[in-house]
């Protein structure tokens, strides 16, 4: 009862709903209707208590239905979880060997940019040597 009333209040603060408007005084009158109903529900259901064997939740065969379902469901969430499980353990893997290519990868190119540092010292080396043979001979 409280939810629904809860419920009214947003709604009366919030008409539009989900592309359905419901004005203020409509939505007074059908308020007034569910409330009307609602009470002559509870006097009805409390002048004439129904026994407990006949409400169908009550009976053993459907608390024990009930029981069954809540297993399964149990038994879906344990699998659910171990999935989980195991796909955090294959993305932390993952993420370990990303890591470790990632740290090679940043060694190959130093590598890269060190042998390429060497090339050229040696380039420039061979052209001032190349530019003196050159004097040399010129002389």
């Amino acid at each position: 009862m409280a939810l629904r009333s809860c419920l009214c209040d947003r709604l009366k603060r919030q008409p539009a709903v989900r592309g359905f408007y419901l004005p203020s005084d409509t939505y007074s009158e059908a308020t007034a209707k569910r409330e009307d109903r609602s009470a002559s529900q509870a006097v009805a259901t409390t002048s004439s208590p129904a026994p407990a064997d006949s409400h169908p939740i009550a009976s053993p065969s459907a608390l024990e239905a009930i029981m069954r379902q809540l297993q399964q469901l149990q038994g879906t969430v344990n699998t659910l979880q171990a999935d989980l499980d195991q796909e955090r353990m294959y993305s932390d893997s993952l993420k370990d060997q990303i890591e470790k290519v990632e740290g090679s990868c940043k060694q190959s190119d130093q590598n890269i940019k060190a042998v390429q540092a060497k090339a050229i010292s040696r380039q420039d080396q061979q052209h001032e040597t190349l530019d003196a043979l050159q004097r040399d001979i010129a002389t």
